[in-house]
Order: structure tokens, then sequence, then C-alpha cells
């Protein structure tokens, strides 16, 4: 072989190798993007966009009001899970304020897609900077004080939403533009988030100070959005103009679920919830109770199964409690997970003695009355006793809702009120009947995201605002799962004003249905 021909192989065999290692990278994150496309991602606000695979922070996207991007992860990240968030990330130029001067969310995970930062109500501005009220965690790039003290930092932020607590970590210094930064967020541990910043793309040179940790409470879970974006609450002296490429999140399956209430991410998985049978549909033995059921609280003496109205043991095992003279009330609970976000058909028949409300995920189902689907008014309707009980009478639940993946939790509240023997009998199934990508989350149709309600707490009136398709049979409802009232929407628009006047102060859900007839719940407080 002539000499002249080496210098053409060592460049295509060293081209190989790079493409080898970055197809094997690839292959390694449960989700990346180059962010060729714009696929799956929604912007909100002007100046940080996905152009030329990059995301791009343009003609400085100052802060002040919301410039960002986000995409749904396919899963709900739970404190039990591990994970690990890269980056490349380049500064083209910042601001000025005494100094360079910056204040912008260059990647963060969210538990919803709401700003990091602020509960913010009139997208893309956001008037009053409100508390966040979603979990978050977020490396955060530019200035710690106003005015600047002459540097850019990196560090992590992190949001407990339920009462808005801010947790930051201390600051790696990175005053130098027009240069590429590794970016490596990680939560190690349920209370542990790491972050390094390296100036190589191996991860073996680390900035000084890096890497820094922050000590966060497990309460901050549930993240299932990726973003870029600005800081809203910032001034508009905070810019940013430069880039973030190369988006690569890992994380470990959560295995907290055994087999036997694990919906296995396929159309047509499905788990059976029955009270008085294994996962296999094989009769439990006389007495035994399914492992899978457990007690949240109860007033009774311990559970136990037991022929309640002497049918065959198999047909009518109750979960039951001993007999009282007084009135009972009990809940029992059902841990499941769902290994992907999708659509999922929860349908079951229930007796209950004397009442019942179901929960999932904490936001009341509805239920009707076997087999006359007549909607129950509240969790101590009873019209009456019917036999035979199973599966002819009883609550009928027949509910389709979207779920992110991750850890779910129906609960089943129990009001007995005859002073009786009280038990609960349940025969049904969970069943996932469409699939949720990585990509997009329901290309047709509403997601939960889809439509907001401000403010929250809220006193006489709230606004919605939705995109995609208007939501459908619009109702609040309250912890009983009663529906207090329907709301009809103005067509041709894209927000409303709900009045809650006459509504007493405490805390009520919001329902409603897309156009393809998934089933949404938010909640809210009145005040």
């Amino acid at each position: 072989m002539k000499l002249y021909f080496w210098p053409q192989l060592l460049v295509a065999a060293m081209t190989l190798i790079f493409q080898s290692e970055a197809a094997h990278a690839q292959q390694d994150c449960q989700l990346f993007d180059n962010f060729s496309s714009q696929n799956g991602w929604t912007q909100v606000g002007e100046l940080v966009t996905i152009a030329n695979g990059e995301v791009q922070y343009q003609n400085g996207a100052p802060d002040a009001e919301q410039r960002r991007v986000y995409k749904n992860l396919g899963v709900s990240l739970t404190a039990n899970h591990t994970w690990t968030a890269n980056i490349d990330f380049t500064p083209e130029s910042v601001g000025d304020y005494g100094g360079p001067h910056a204040g912008h969310a260059i990647i963060s995970l969210t538990a919803g897609t709401q700003e990091p930062l602020s509960n913010c109500p009139d997208p893309p501005e956001c008037t009053g900077y409100p508390t966040p009220q979603q979990d978050g965690i977020l490396c955060f790039f530019g200035s710690i004080s106003n005015p600047s003290d002459g540097n850019s930092y990196f560090l992590i932020r992190a949001i407990e939403g339920t009462t808005g607590t801010e947790y930051v970590s201390t600051a790696i210094v990175a005053n130098a533009l027009q240069v590429t930064y590794f970016v490596l967020l990680e939560r190690e541990n349920a209370a542990l988030v790491k972050l390094s910043v390296f100036s190589d793309a191996a991860h073996t040179n680390h900035l000084a100070g890096s890497p820094v940790t922050l000590i966060i409470p497990a309460s901050i879970e549930g993240l299932n959005t990726v973003q870029h974006g600005n800081v809203a609450r910032g001034g508009p002296y905070r810019e940013l103009t430069g880039t973030v490429d190369n988006l690569c999140i890992k994380w470990n399956v959560s295995d907290s679920c055994p087999p036997d209430r694990s919906l296995l991410g396929i159309v047509g998985s499905e788990i059976n919830i029955n009270t008085g049978v294994d996962a296999n549909l094989n009769v439990l033995p006389f007495g035994a109770i399914d492992p899978r059921w457990n007690i949240v609280s109860n007033t009774l003496a311990p559970m136990k199964t037991e022929d309640r109205w002497n049918f065959t043991q198999g047909a009518s095992q109750w979960i039951s409690f001993d007999g009282s003279d007084i009135q009972t009330n009990y809940k029992v609970g059902f841990t499941f997970c769902s290994k992907t976000c999708g659509d999922f058909q929860v349908n079951f028949r229930l007796m209950a003695d004397n009442g019942a409300c179901v929960y999932l995920d904490g936001a009341p189902v509805p239920s009707s009355w076997w087999p006359n689907n007549v909607p129950m008014p509240d969790c101590n309707y009873n019209p009456g006793d019917q036999s035979p009980f199973i599966p002819t009478a009883g609550y009928l639940i027949d509910y389709l809702v979207y779920l992110s993946a991750g850890e779910h939790f129906l609960e089943i509240d129990v009001t007995n009120f005859s002073f009786s023997p009280t038990g609960i009998n349940i025969l049904g199934k969970i069943t996932q009947v469409s699939p949720c990508s990585t990509i997009a989350v329901h290309e047709l149709g509403a997601k939960s995201g889809d439509l907001q309600l401000f403010p929250n707490p809220a006193q006489d009136q709230m606004t919605i605002n939705w995109k995609n398709s208007a939501p459908q049979n619009l109702s609040i409802s309250d912890v009983l799962g009663r529906t207090l009232r329907t709301i009809n929407l103005p067509e041709g628009m894209d927000r409303a004003e709900i009045s809650l006047m006459g509504l007493a102060p405490g805390t009520y859900f919001l329902f409603w249905a897309d156009n393809a007839g998934r089933k949404y719940s938010k909640r809210f407080v009145k005040m």
C-alpha cells in the first residue's frame, strides 16, 4: 500500500472511533437531544429558542419575563431515583451591572411546566413573581448579587414546591466567555445533589471549586420536565447570549414496585387489584389478606378477610373489620407503578359498607352505582343493598386517565354509618391503553400542563388559561368527590375567569377532559 494512503486511513479510523463513542454515549442516555429538531419541545416567550442544532440564548435573552423551552421526560423521578443530567454550555456574552451580570437556569428538572423559580400567572410575563409551587432542581449561571461582585458563577438551586422553600449551594467561579463548559448535575441520593463543571468533554478537568453539593429534603421529587431558560424574577440587565447542546439525562429505574404491581409500559399491560385473590387470580386462603393492599388508617380492629354475606368464599372475600357499635371510618390503599407515562384505564367494581370515596394520587375519582350508572354524589351515598353483590351490584369505576411514569397510589375511604360489621370488596384491574414516548407526550389532545390556574390559593375568583384544545366537562369538586359546579367556557378564547363566590374556605379540585376523553385534575385552595 502506498504511504500517502495512511493519513487518509488514520483520519477515517479516528472519525469512526469518535462516531462510535458518540453513538455509545447517546445509547447510554434515557433522554438524549442534540436539538436538531424542535419536536416535543414547548417554547415560552422569546429569545430562548431551538435553532441550528442548539438551544440559543439570543440577543442577551434578558430576565424580567419568561424565556424558556421545556420538554416532558416521559418519567416521574422520585426521591428514590438517582440521575445525572449533562449539557455543553457556551456563554458568548453576559450583561453588565457593576460587572458581568446574568441570571439564567441553563438546565432545570421540574415537577411540572411552570417557570422554575416563580409560579407565573401570565406567561410569558410573570407579574409579581409569585412563590413557586412546583418542586425543582436547577443549575444556575450568573451573578449572585446586585450589583455584580465582578464574577459569574455556576451553582445549584432547589425548590420545595409545597412550602416554596429555596435551597442554594456554594458557587463555582466561571468568568471565561466564548468557551464551552461541560456541566454535570446529579442527584446522588434522596437528600444530596451535586454539580460538577469541567473544561473538557472527557470530564477530567474540574473548574476551581468544582464540584459543589447541596443537601435537599427528600420531598423534592416528581420531576417530570426538563427546561432551559432564564430566571423571570431577575432584572432586565441580567443578560445572556450563548448556547446549550448535547442534553443527556440518565436515571436508575426505581424498583420500588414488585412485578405484581407494575405496568410495563406496553399497551395492554395490566394488573389486577382484586382484594380476594393473588396476582395470578388464585383465591387466597380464607382469612388471608392480599398483601398488596394496606391499611392507611382505621378506627377498628386489624383487618381480615371474611365471607360477609355467606356467599362462596372466593366470590365474597372482603377486606373486613370486626363489627362495632359506633360509626367507623377507615382507608385502604394500593400502591402501583407504571414504567412509562401514558393513558390508563382504571376499571373495577367495588362494594363498601356503607359508603366510599375513591382517590387516585390524591384526586377524587368519579364513580357510579352499578348497573344503572347513577353518579355517586358523595362518600355517604348508598342506594341500598342489592344481591347478588358481585358482579352485578356496587360502585363502578371506569376511568380513563393520563399518568406519568413512576409510583401511584389508589386509596379508598370507607364510611360505615350503620353500626354494623364493615368491609370492602374490589374486583377489577388497571390497564395501559396508550404509550408515551420521551419525544412527546400526547401530540394530540391535552396534557395536564396545558391548563394553568391562578392565583392558588384564591379568594373569590380564579383565572384559568389553556393552550391547544379547550378543556371539556370542566367542573369543581370537593375532597369528597362531590361535584359542586359545572363551568361553561366562552368559545374562541384561551382563558376564563371562574367565580369562587359561595364556596367555603378549603381544598377543592378542578376536573376537566381533553378532546380524546382523557381526564385531568388540579388541586386548589379557596381562602
